[in-house]
């Protein structure tokens, strides 16, 4: 497990986010700006190979696999996950968990 995604300079590999939002309601307002971003993944962002949004209560857990650094550096320059980014911020208890992993 890495926290930092330029340790896999080739192939793919999976991002796991963790979220601990303020609320349910927090969490269901997140949930439904990612499920935005979803809903577009698959003509945008084709190196984006899965997302997938589980949730309980007020927690969230995003699993993200991704065929290389570039696809994740497009997905995290989209302006999806800069709004997503934008909203986390006032919607979360504590700062947000990403470990990454090396697909095998």
């Amino acid at each position: 497990m890495s926290q930092d995604p330029s340790q896999f300079a080739a192939g793919k590999f999976v991002l796991c986010a963790r979220l601990d939002a303020v609320s349910v309601d927090a969490a269901n307002e997140i949930a439904e700006l990612l499920l935005e971003i979803k809903s577009s993944l698959e003509e945008k962002e084709p190196g984006c190979l899965t997302y997938r949004i589980c949730q309980f209560e007020n927690k969230l857990v995003i699993f993200e696999e991704y065929a290389d650094q570039e696809a994740f550096s497009i997905h995290s320059e989209s302006e999806g996950a800069k709004a997503v980014r934008t909203a986390l911020e006032t919607r979360l208890e504590k700062p947000p968990v990403f470990e990454f992993y090396r697909e095998r």
